[in-house]
């Protein structure tokens, strides 16, 4: 999960790591990177899958 805030004090940053990841007054390549950042890490945290 990855959260969006406006809010940047400690505080806020502090209560963001309930999620993967927090990102305050962030500009949009920041945020895709994030984004394509948490996706592989969700991606690795999958169980394998079998074929037959």
């Amino acid at each position: 999960m990855l959260m969006l805030s406006a809010a940047g004090s400690l505080r806020d940053r502090l209560s963001g790591f309930a999620a993967d990841d927090y990102l305050s007054k962030f500009e949009f390549p920041e945020l895709v990177a994030r984004l394509r950042a948490l996706e592989r890490r969700m991606q690795s945290a999958r169980p394998p899958l079998l074929e037959s």
